[in-house]
């Protein structure tokens, strides 16, 4: 790293400012939509509010919960809500009452702003490859923050950001260590061992981050008695983390997502087993959550790894990156719900990103101008992604163009600080990109004489080449059957309507119906349409559809469990349970249609026969803690 003041502060300053002000500019608020980022929130409310982290008071704003001993537990990992708890007591004394307002201001300190300082550590860490040129550190940086999924996540109070943001600092502690610019101080290692335990308890997955890490630093320390201090630091919020959930659920060992309210994570570790192909092929390359799909330029990253490994001064760092991303790949797709449900992107890795862009510092050196293109691209995508909203339908299944560029180009944006000067749709993302294309000139003058020499024309043709076959992997990647694409479109409008109210019912039923005229046995839109009826509360008209379905499908338990639940509006109770047992007949060994039977016992005081329902589903699926601990509660045994 360079010692003149202009490479040590003036670029990192500049590079800062640019990225906390493009994560800054988005202002995401969907309401009770998001049930992660409610319930991250909730427990910040709760603990701000009330001091406890019973979120009783809020529970109803999210399905993410656990439900425990009479009381009401957000699931998430408490390390964002701990942390957002200051600022919003300031927050609320500064006089700010409004949801919106107040998610968007405890979403930029608490997430984008790390972030923002994590993206610059970055810039700071590449400088360990001495034959790097400044400017190339800066796209490095720049490609991390803004061309993958950084930016987007930086942009909503989730823990995944915040994870990485701490991973990173505490390897830039460890890294400055090793190559002697800073001593081997206790305090300093406390810090770093810190920050890699805080990224677990902002996102538990980071646990494997934390533990590559301190393998990282017994390796690269000097004085091996240091991993003392670093395992101490590393205590403190592992110490924070058992005693909350001692606190929440009787046992330090008890995790939230074992006891979850809504999903099921009974399966292997807390829902985690083996990898499966399909979803690494998923979270890979593939148009539904493909990393590599949705930013191109971490294609650049394999060869990367490649050259990495050649650094030999630098073996350490690249087996640590490289554990990092293949421990991450390992958990995701073993993970049950490897897609992230409602997500633009794979954002389980996104803790893992920034050790999958550390080998591009290499790419960019030997292919300066493939990078430049697939960097640029990868941040076009990521920039609709973000002005559109990162939390896609889950049921799209090419979201970038289905749901990111369809609502783009249709001008269904999320609310930024474009339309504060009354720019509607796509006109209200100018601003940025002229303060972003003023940046970049500032950033290309500040970086002057550090470039590389002048490039040849031979070296145009192959780099436009890989940009035109990236170009058309991603078209056909993410064509669809008509019937598909229409499917989705409706599925995104009717995401962006939902979380913002007004929903404009003509309009999505259209993209619907145009679905089943592509393909009248399509059985999704069908679904959707009785939904969308039950929804307005035309309750004979989802009736019709479904009965129609049943016909044509007379097998699917789905479809009964939607007649069941359209019955028990209406009030006609015994049509309902009649629905509930028939799915029981379709599928005997299912316990999740038992507990179904059992809840709607319960809500109906018919406590007896719901503990019947949980007995046999304890049977069908022993060891279910959730089911156990209801019977244990139940007055009737």
């Amino acid at each position: 790293m360079r010692n003149n003041v202009k490479t040590q502060w003036t670029i990192p300053l500049l590079l800062f400012i640019t990225i906390l002000v493009s994560y800054g500019y988005f202002i995401h608020f969907i309401g009770m939509e998001s049930w992660n980022v409610s319930s991250r929130l909730d427990l910040v409310y709760s603990l701000a509010e009330y001091g406890t982290f019973r979120i009783d008071p809020y529970h109803k704003n999210t399905g993410d919960k656990v439900y425990y001993d009479g009381h009401y537990y957000s699931d998430k990992a408490p390390g964002p809500s701990l942390t957002a708890v200051p600022a919003y007591i300031l927050l609320r004394r500064l006089g700010v009452d409004s949801e919106k307002y107040m998610r968007y201001a405890l979403t930029l300190l608490i997430v984008g702003l790390p972030s923002a300082l994590g993206a610059v550590l970055l810039y700071w860490i590449t400088g360990i490859f001495k034959d790097i040129t400044i400017r190339s550190r800066v796209m490095v940086a720049l490609i991390y923050a803004l061309g993958t999924l950084a930016l987007p996540f930086a942009t909503v109070f989730y823990g995944h950001q915040l994870a990485a943001s701490a991973s990173i600092a505490a390897f830039f502690i460890l890294l400055m260590m090793k190559e002697e610019r800073w001593r081997e101080s206790s305090l300093l290692l406390i810090l770093s061992g810190f920050l890699a335990g805080y990224a677990f308890i902002s996102d538990y997955p980071a646990g494997i981050s934390m533990v590559l890490l301190a393998v990282y630093a017994l390796f690269v320390l000097k004085k091996k008695i240091g991993i003392i201090p670093w395992l101490i630091g590393v205590s403190i919020p592992i110490a924070f983390i058992l005693y909350y959930n001692y606190t929440c659920f009787g046992s330090p060992t008890v995790s939230s997502y074992s006891l979850h309210q809504t999903y099921n994570h009974s399966k292997g570790l807390l829902g985690i087993t083996w990898p499966k192909l399909d979803a690494l092929w998923g979270i890979t390359f593939s148009s539904f959550r493909g990393i590599f799909y949705q930013s191109p330029v971490l294609l650049l990253s394999i060869p990367g790894f490649y050259l990495f490994f050649r650094c030999r001064e630098n073996r350490a760092e690249f087996a640590l990156s490289l554990m990092i991303v293949l421990g991450f790949f390992f958990f995701n797709s073993g993970y049950a719900y490897w897609d992230g449900v409602g997500s633009a992107g794979a954002r389980f890795l996104i803790p893992a990103i920034p050790f999958l862009v550390l080998p591009l510092a290499r790419s960019v050196k030997r292919w300066p101008i493939q990078v430049t293109l697939l960097g640029v691209l990868s941040i076009i995508i990521m920039l609709i992604i973000t002005a559109t909203e990162p939390r896609a339908e889950w049921k799209v299944r090419s979201p970038l163009f289905y749901f990111s560029i369809f609502l783009f180009l249709k001008g269904y944006l999320a609310e930024n600080l474009g339309m504060i000067f009354g720019l509607k749709g796509i006109l209200s993302i100018i601003p940025l990109l002229v303060f972003l294309g003023g940046v970049f000139m500032a950033l290309r003058v500040a970086t002057r004489g550090s470039s590389r020499s002048k490039i040849r024309g031979k070296e145009i043709l192959p780099a436009a080449g890989l940009l035109g076959m990236v170009l058309l992997w991603l078209v056909v990647g993410g064509w669809e059957e008509p019937c598909l694409q229409e499917f989705d479109k409706g599925e995104s409008l009717f995401r962006y309507y939902r979380g913002r109210g007004g929903i404009q019912w003509s309009e999505v039923e259209g993209y619907y119906k145009s679905s089943i005229d592509s393909d009248p046995g399509f059985l999704d839109p069908y679904m959707r349409l009785a939904e969308i009826a039950r929804m307005r509360g035309h309750y004979r008209v989802a009736l019709a559809y479904y009965k129609n379905l049943s016909d044509r499908y007379p097998g699917l338990v789905v479809i009964h469990q939607e007649m069941a639940l359209v019955y028990d509006l209406m009030g006609e109770t015994e049509s309902a349970e009649k629905e509930l047992l028939r799915t029981i007949e379709l599928a005997p060994g299912d316990a999740s249609l038992r507990n179904q039977l059992a809840a709607f016992y319960r809500e109906k005081g018919r406590q007896q026969e719901a503990v019947a329902q949980w007995k046999e589903s304890l049977r069908l699926n022993p060891g279910d803690k959730k089911i156990q601990m209801k019977l244990d509660n139940s007055p009737i045994k």
